[in-house]
């Protein structure tokens, strides 16, 4: 009886140190981690969030040759990729024929996904976009789903309204943070809200 409980005891350790604050979580991806290759070349996450009902959504940019676009991916909450959103859980939007990056993303109370980020060629525009709960871009926002806006005081090549942060307002409407950086190298904040 004694080894048994040892053996019981023993076994009960190992698993509390498997569960450990701080340690991998062996449950989710392949040993804690997921690697995700949206095109052959560059990819990067920029933020996430995760849905009520555990999926985790990821979006970033993804990079063809000189071309960035807008790209995101959702997980379920054990790591796979969850097929029945995109096109096998990827979603990639080209907004410009330049460096379209995401850099932030809310969570709408309906399951809609907003991001923020930049698009643009010679100038760096705001960009948004309103995603349904499928992955397709929400028609009904903006135009087609996207809309950009270039915030300068003094317009000229090189101008960059960049946002950082997205958040929903309690009415729905939206709320982005970022700075802009007109051609002579000024920065300031700027805060723009959206309708919903």
């Amino acid at each position: 009886m004694k080894k048994y409980l040892l053996l019981t005891l023993l076994l009960n350790s190992l698993l509390c140190l498997n569960a450990q604050d701080g340690v991998l979580d062996n449950s989710f991806g392949t040993n804690g981690r997921v690697i995700t290759d949206i095109v052959a070349e560059d990819n990067e996450a920029r933020d996430l969030v995760i849905q009520p009902d555990g999926k985790i959504v990821v979006a970033g940019r993804s990079s063809t040759g000189s071309i960035d676009q807008f790209a995101l991916a959702r997980y379920n909450a054990n790591g796979v990729l969850d097929n029945s959103f995109g096109s096998g859980g990827l979603v990639v939007t080209n907004v410009s024929a330049g460096n379209d990056v995401i850099r932030g993303m809310a969570l709408q109370t309906d399951g809609k996904i907003v991001v923020v980020g930049y698009a643009g060629v010679v100038n760096e525009y705001l960009a948004i976009a309103r995603y349904n709960a499928d992955g397709t871009l929400d028609n009904s926002f903006a135009t087609n789903g996207i809309d950009s806006l270039l915030i300068v005081d003094n317009p000229g090549d090189g101008d960059r309204s960049v946002p950082n942060d997205v958040k929903i307002q309690t009415d729905g409407k939206i709320v982005v943070a970022g700075f802009v950086k007109n051609s002579a190298g000024d920065t300031k904040f700027t805060v723009v809200r959206y309708n919903t």
